[in-house]
């Protein structure tokens, strides 16, 4: 138990320093249309299936941005703190299992928002960058655990309120910031592997 444990903060703490490294990206776009596609990705001259979900699922949206596809949730997933809701572990139950019969050589990184409200010193999260992390190490966990998604295949990084999906400009939008964005793209090699 307790090796386990120290595992999981070391790669918590590994994911924040490359998180920290790499610096926020801000998104262009703030609004997540509900959109049902088939995207493709090319990469070196070949056409890569991106995921298409067979079933609507409700609060879920695609969109199709640079070689990637993101998947955006319209309500948020998580109350105040790391722990998913409820319905938020049905929601993710019925997307994982629709990913897995799909995600062959392709990366799948979980990105951790929150909202815009400042975290106060001496609570559990540092920042809301650090919390933003462990919201998407606690999806990525629950992809991991519940689905058939390859355990290589899943990155998490933390934006905190760096990349919001939402304006943080209502109750409401800061709510729907308590969540993550998945964006799966199409596996690059290794140098080793060309």
């Amino acid at each position: 138990m307790l090796g386990g444990l120290a595992l999981f903060f070391i790669c918590v703490i590994s994911l924040a320093a490359k998180t920290y490294l790499r610096g926020p990206q801000k998104l262009q776009e703030k609004s997540a249309p509900s959109v049902a596609l088939k995207p493709t990705v090319g990469l070196q001259r070949t056409q890569i299936q991106l995921p298409n979900l067979n079933r609507r699922i409700a609060g879920v949206s695609l969109r199709n941005e640079k070689q990637q596809v993101a998947i955006f949730f319209s309500l948020g997933l998580f109350a105040r703190n790391a722990r998913l809701k409820p319905e938020a572990e049905e929601l993710l139950t019925e997307l994982g299992s629709q990913l897995s019969h799909q995600i062959t050589d392709l990366d799948v990184t979980v990105v951790g928002h929150t909202d815009d409200t400042p975290i106060r010193s001496g609570r559990r999260y540092r920042d809301n960058a650090a919390l933003g992390l462990i919201r998407a190490v606690t999806v990525a966990e629950f992809l991991k655990t519940t689905s058939n998604l390859p355990l290589e295949a899943i990155s998490s990084r933390g934006s905190g309120e760096e990349e919001a999906p939402f304006p943080n400009d209502s109750r409401e939008n800061r709510a729907r910031n308590r969540s993550v964005t998945i964006r799966i793209s199409a596996h690059r090699p290794s140098a080793a592997q060309l």
